[in-house]
Order: structure tokens, then sequence, then C-alpha cells
């Protein structure tokens, strides 16, 4: 199967080529401005600042970005946002080599780079759509997943290597020849479905007003982006911060064991990723909800039961969930956006991802000076749960008016 759509898609091996080296220039980049944050500062504000400045282009430009990828050829745009990152990082270089190199500037570059990011993802999800068929999704989404979280469990790997040798700033010179490979990648795919190229005639707000209009009525897509949300929610906290806490209130070396189980957590999401496709062609609505809930189900375990062993057996968990719900759901986005919306619908649902984070974070972080983490874990995971197991009892009623236990009597 994979070896199928990899040797006879020559267009997707390029996208999924140009995919790996762009997700390890943004991991290399991301870490090198955070790392030049905290030696020009010394702050944790300010590295928290720079955090969010790589969050807030995302939030006022990214449903821009998906307006943009309906209207002109993605390829070509891809390729020049790819090229157009490269002076602004070279910027940082010299700015480093002349000693003028200041945290404000830094905050500017950062904007800029993630600025370009929010109008390259959208069209980059929409790319995957023109360079395969519906019965290769699956398979494609779980390699590209699985190439991007490889890219974090290596990546710093060869972070550390690349600090103890040659310098942190070349960080920043690797990520420039990881952009260009890239876009020298992008250039060789070849798209068979072009995107209409539209004028301005149709303003971004007009052109977004129809999308939502067209989202209300359509059910599954409405539901499943309000569902991720909720999720998401949930989960950004306690899993992005409360995790480590919790961590280090329950053994010695807590950086240590952290590092192990986020480790261990990125490869069984690898694993499982890889292994999705072999039973899974296509996912339904159903198959999103029962992944959700058993993300819910890991996080749960993580709050309600203490010792270390349980971490593992709930962050497993969450490693078997999050990978399903997180197939079917770009599986489902793929499968309902229509061609001229691709662009829009993944920008959106991005949008709304980034929102959902934003107030995780800020509510949970308030939340966490006065409640315990481990009690802020078991009522994410459990809120999860019953939100999804909602949605399944819903799904499940394919006859209207009847509850599961109820259809199932009927059927034996």
């Amino acid at each position: 199967m994979y070896q199928s759509i990899l040797r006879n898609n020559r267009a997707f091996r390029f996208y999924l080529l140009s995919k790996s080296f762009t997700s390890l220039g943004n991991m290399m980049i991301n870490m090198a401005f955070l790392f030049f944050a905290f030696s020009l500062t010394g702050s944790s504000s300010y590295v928290t600042a720079m955090v969010a400045a790589q969050v807030l282009p995302y939030l006022l430009f990214g449903l821009i970005g998906g307006v943009l990828a309906d209207w002109i050829p993605i390829k070509k745009w891809l390729i020049r946002m790819e090229i157009i990152k490269i002076p602004i990082i070279m910027i940082v270089v010299v700015l480093f080599y002349t000693q003028q190199l200041q945290y404000w500037q830094l905050i500017f570059l950062c904007l800029s780079i993630h600025t370009i990011g929010c109008l390259y993802d959208p069209a980059s999800r929409a790319l995957l759509m023109k360079v395969t068929v519906e019965e290769e999704r699956t398979t494609a989404n779980s390699l590209v997943d699985s190439i991007t979280r490889g890219v974090v469990i290596v990546g710093p790997v060869g972070n550390l290597i690349i600090l103890a040798t040659i310098g942190k700033i070349h960080l920043f010179t690797i990520s420039i020849v990881s952009y260009l490979v890239s876009a020298i990648f992008l250039s060789f795919v070849k798209v068979y479905i072009h995107s209409a190229i539209k004028t301005n005639k149709l303003k971004i707000y007009r052109s977004l007003k129809e999308f939502f209009h067209w989202l209300i009525q359509h059910h599954i897509l409405r539901n499943v982006i309000f569902i991720t949300v909720v999720i998401v929610f949930f989960h950004t906290w306690v899993w992005q911060v409360g995790l480590f806490l919790l961590v280090e209130q329950m053994v010695t070396k807590g950086e240590e064991w952290y590092s192990i189980l986020t480790s261990w957590y990125g490869l069984f999401v690898i694993v499982v990723n890889v292994i999705i496709p072999l039973f899974i062609k296509r996912f339904t609505m159903m198959q999103y909800v029962i992944g959700s809930f058993i993300w819910g189900a890991g996080i749960s375990i993580v709050g309600l039961v203490n010792g270390l062993p349980f971490l593992f057996i709930g962050v497993s968990l969450a490693a078997i969930g999050l990978p399903i719900s997180g197939l079917a759901r770009v599986y489902l986005l793929q499968k309902h956006l229509p061609d001229e919306m691709l662009g829009r619908g993944f920008s959106f649902s991005a949008f709304t991802l980034y929102c959902a984070n934003a107030f995780s974070l800020l509510l949970f972080g308030l939340f966490s000076h006065i409640v315990p983490v481990r009690f802020l874990f078991a009522i994410c995971g459990l809120f999860i749960c019953l939100f999804t197991f909602y949605y399944f009892v819903k799904l499940f009623r394919n006859v209207r008016g009847e509850m599961p236990y109820t259809l199932l009597k009927r059927r034996l």
C-alpha cells in the first residue's frame, strides 16, 4: 500500500519530499527563535512573547491564507512562499555576524516568517488533494503526518549536534537550505487539476461569507470543526503544560522523565499512523468520534490514576486516539470540501484550532494557580469522553428516536 503510492504517484513523492524539508526548516527556525530570544534577554517572559509571535499571524491572517489558496495556482504560490522566506532568514544571519541582532528585530522577523506560514499551510494541504485520488488519501495523510511528527522527534537530536558543534546561528542557515530544497522538489510536482485563478472582483470578505454560509448548511463538516475545537480546548493546556508539571510533581528528575514520556508518545503516534491505513481506507464520522473518545480516555487515566506506569498507559491511549481522530478529520475535510473551497476550509479549520489553543492556555493557565494539575487532567479528559460519547449516541441513532440499545434489540 505505501509502496504503491510511493512507486506509482510521482507527484506525491515530490510533494512528500518537499513537505519533509519544509517541516525540518520550520522546526529548526522555531527552535532558533526561542534560543536567541532567551540568550538575548535571559527572560522567560520574552521567550513567551516569542511563542506568541509564532501564533499571532495565524489568528490574524489564517482565514485570508485560505481565500488566497482558492484564488491562485497553488504550486507557484507555494514555491514563491518558500523562496520569500530565504532573504528574511538571511537578515537574521547578517545581523548576528555584524553584532547588531536585537530582540525586537527577532520578533519582527518571526512575525514575518509565520505570516508567510499561515499563507503557505492552507495551500499546502490543498495541493495534497491535487496530487492524490480519494483511494490514496488515507495512506497519503498517514505518510505526511508521520513525516511531520518524525521531524519533531528526530529534529531535536540534530539541534543538539548543531548547538554543540557549529553554533545555534546555523539553525537559521540550515533552515535556508531546507526551504530551498523544498522549493526545488515542489517544482517537480505535476498538478493535474489546476486552481481557478480569480480576480479581485470577489473580495475577501464576500469569499469568506460565501464559505461560512456553505459551512452552516453542511452538517458533517460543521460538526467535525465544532467537535475538534471543543476537544482541542480541553486538550491543549493539560498536554502542553500540565503534563510537564504533573511529571515534575510525581518523580525526581522530572525533565528527563518528561523527555522520555514525550518521545514515547511521539514514537507511538508514528507507529499508529503507519498501521491505520492497513485497516482503514475511508474514514467516517463514527471513526472520528471513536478516535476522539480514546484520546479523551488517555487524558482521563493520566488524571484519575496515580503512578508512573499509569502515566505511560494514559499517554499510550492518547497516542492511539489522536492519530485516528486527526487522520479522520483531515480525510473528512478533503472528502467534503469542494475544490474551489479547499484553501478556505483548511485555513478556517486551522484558525479555529489556534483560537482554541489560545483560550485553553489562557483559561487553564489561570485555573492552574488554584486547582491541582491532576484534577484539571481528570476534568478535561472526562469532559472529552462524555462529549464524544454524546455524539457517538447521535450517530448510532440512524433511526430517529431510537437509542442504541433499542436499535440493537430490534435488529437482533
